[in-house]
């Protein structure tokens, strides 16, 4: 019988850990609608973050365009807020012209996928990087039901995405975010 090999690094820190299912720094362009939707609305919600000497569209127009409702418009700016209050990271959530995709971007579009396909344990998983327990409880309902009504409008992340990031973490311990 096999033994692991005793883990000698002084920190391994999964919170930095880039998410598979996306190639990292890879281009905007070769992402699906049901990505696109998502990553645009992260972009333009954070824009007068960002830059706030500038003038920006409006997040919210993109919804009105894809048919998606106040509700989850509201529901969407929740959840940004409460990650805006509780983060205790700065973000790469890049401006709404980048050619790439940023790696915390990445893992937002993974959340909402899961999210969709109501795995809810792999959303917590990913969103407990940027905030605490308490706040992804409460942020969580609030993706989920954006996640939701992106579906109802047929804008879907790829399963093949999700499934590419599950097939990384298998054996994976999530308690063992840090070993020293």
């Amino acid at each position: 019988m096999d033994r692991p090999a005793p883990v000698t690094a002084s920190v391994i820190d999964l919170a930095r850990h880039r998410p598979s299912g996306y190639e990292t720094d890879g281009p905007v362009s070769a992402l699906t609608p049901g990505e696109l939707f998502p990553l645009s609305a992260l972009r333009l919600w954070a824009a007068p973050y960002r830059s706030p000497e500038e003038t920006h569209p409006d997040w919210r127009e993109g919804f009105a365009l894809a048919d998606i409702d106040d509700h989850a418009a509201g529901a969407f700016d929740a959840f940004m807020r409460t990650l805006l209050a509780t983060s205790s990271a700065t973000l790469d959530v890049r401006c709404a012209r980048c050619p790439r995709l940023g790696c915390d971007e990445a893992t937002f579009l993974l959340a909402v996928g899961h999210l969709q396909r109501r795995r809810p344990l792999g959303a917590t998983r990913l969103l407990t990087r940027w905030m605490p327990a308490s706040a992804v409880r409460i942020g969580l309902g609030h993706l989920g039901q954006f996640a939701r009504a992106a579906a109802d409008a047929d804008l879907w992340i790829p399963s093949l995405r999700i499934e590419a990031r599950a097939v990384q973490e298998a054996g994976v311990d999530p308690g063992l975010a840090r070993i020293h």
